[in-house]
């Protein structure tokens, strides 16, 4: 299975929970309203087909299902609450990209001498080009994902070859962030369900039942490297890399007991592939990343006012 049961859970919850609980916060307008009602039926009726796949161990439907909460959930969001319910402290937002809210990218890969090598689900033949939709979550990871937005908004990403493994697709080797300047990696960022803020440069105790609400244990989650050991800057280690992200194409057969990966809690998560999911298992080692580009939440990314200007 490409998914667990805390994913589904959530969004039996999102799907079932009372209209009141749902549109709570979304402005009074009839339009904004109307709406927004129309994303909750949408949400319910995802939230059980994607309840109905997962009990089938159904992985490519499941994989769709969930991308499609994601986006219903996006759009519910967004209308309650523009920005960021919580305040970042200080000592690890400074000088770094914030993202408060949801965003949008859109990534090209092509293979080495134009091979056509890739063929999208909506048919056509093959083509030259993976064209692959990324859905950031600056709610839930504010630092992640606004370091990974700020980075294919400034064009970092282009032109980076990657790496497939087993279980992910590598950004790389491309140049890495600088380990030296304090704000160069994020610190390794999480937020526990039921919890009201990340926390930050702690893992969550798995031990104790907590568990993310961005799992790595997704296919598809989009997550940043860990760099290398730095006596002075210990994030460089534990955090993460935001021109090193990489793809997780979990898969549950080689999962722990409790259906995670057994690198869940260990990497930031800053979204999930919620576009083009077909062509993840047929990129290959050597594909080159032509363009990354933030088509959608520009406005709601705030970089550091020396790098803004």
């Amino acid at each position: 299975m490409r998914t667990n049961a805390a994913l589904v859970e959530t969004a039996a919850r999102a799907g079932t929970a009372s209209d009141s609980a749902l549109l709570a916060g979304v402005a009074s307008d009839p339009a904004t309203r109307a709406a927004a009602d129309a994303l909750r039926l949408d949400l319910a009726e995802s939230a059980a087909r994607l309840g109905g796949v997962a009990g089938q161990r159904d992985a490519d439907r499941t994989s769709r299902w969930a991308a499609e909460c994601l986006r219903l959930v996006t759009g519910l969001e967004l209308a309650q609450a523009p920005g960021l319910s919580y305040g970042l402290p200080e000592r690890v937002a400074s000088g770094r990209p914030v993202l408060a809210g949801r965003a949008r990218l859109a990534m090209t890969v092509r293979r080495p001498g134009d091979e056509v090598a890739f063929t999208p689900k909506e048919g056509g033949g093959a083509r030259g080009s993976a064209e692959i939709e990324l859905t950031l979550d600056g709610f839930s990871a504010p630092l992640t994902a606004g370091a990974l937005a700020d980075a294919a908004d400034r064009k970092l990403l282009d032109g980076t070859p990657l790496l497939a493994s087993g279980d992910s697709v590598f950004f790389g080797p491309g140049t890495p962030a600088d380990a030296s300047s304090p704000a160069a990696f994020v610190p390794l960022e999480s937020l526990a369900q039921d919890a009201f803020e990340p926390q930050w440069r702690a893992p969550l105790d798995r031990e104790l039942g907590e568990a993310p609400v961005l799992p790595l244990s997704i296919y598809g989650a989009v997550a940043l490297s860990h760099g290398p050991a730095d006596a002075s800057n210990p994030d460089a280690a534990t955090g993460g890399d935001p021109l090193r992200p990489f793809i997780y194409l979990f898969d549950g057969r080689s999962a722990g007991l409790a259906g995670l990966a057994f690198d869940e809690g260990t990497f930031s998560v800053a979204g999930y592939v919620t576009g083009g999911q077909e062509l993840l298992p047929q990129l290959r080692q050597g594909d080159r990343v032509t363009s990354v580009r933030l088509v959608e939440g520009g406005d709601r990314l705030r970089r550091p006012a020396a790098a803004a200007e």
